[in-house]
């Protein structure tokens, strides 16, 4: 359903929202995000607004918007029923390497920092520049109230995702590529350059 012909040069892995709709977006020169009908196949809308390549999307916890990140350094809020944009987000000086959306937007960068937004008006609410290299992914907790920020520098860092303050920091060994957490435990997954996964246990976090 999702070909290349379709989305112009390719199509990263999807996300699919509450309502089985399907996101599809090209890293490429297309610039566009596509919202498919999982039943019918069809084409619901075709969003357009970024001025350079797409690379990261996610979407909000109640599947009605998409957060999108590009390597201009800007995301933009898509209402997912709509196709209509929202806000755009500037402020990074590096290419968006990760993103995640609950009641805020929480992006990472190339320029090594993350920042925390709010999702209704756009406002940057938080900086958070403890890492020493790029940045390569981030991912809410399930509760919504910790960060968690892989990055070039081997650190995995937990943040307070409402005052952007770093709450703990990790040495994985080599550069941190990616992260997720655990939807029940207080423990993340790290995907690691040298092909380790390591299992972090982040007890003790309020």
């Amino acid at each position: 359903m999702c070909s290349s012909q379709a989305c112009g040069t390719g199509v990263l892995p999807a996300f699919v929202n509450s309502s089985v709709t399907v996101i599809a977006f090209c890293p490429s020169v297309d610039r566009t995000v596509r919202v498919w009908d999982v039943a019918t196949g069809r084409t619901v809308h075709v969003l357009r607004g970024h001025g350079a390549a797409l690379s990261v999307a996610s979407i909000s916890r109640d599947g009605s918007r998409l957060v999108t990140g590009a390597g201009d350094g800007t995301l933009c809020v898509w209402d997912l029923e709509t196709g209509d944009r929202q806000l755009t987000l500037s402020g990074h000086r590096g290419g968006i390497s990760g993103c995640a959306f609950a009641d805020r937007i929480v992006s990472a960068a190339r320029d090594g920092t993350l920042r925390i937004w709010d999702a209704d008006t756009g406002e940057t609410l938080a900086e958070m520049t403890g890492h020493s290299q790029p940045v390569h992914a981030c991912a809410l907790s399930p509760d919504g109230r910790h960060v968690a920020s892989a990055s070039e520098d081997s650190f995995v860092v937990l943040w307070d995702a409402a005052t952007g303050e770093k709450r703990a920091e990790y040495w994985v060994g080599s550069p941190a590529l990616s992260v997720t957490w655990h939807p029940t435990r207080r423990r993340i997954a790290v995907g690691a350059a040298r092909g380790n996964l390591h299992l972090l246990e982040v007890e003790g976090l309020t």
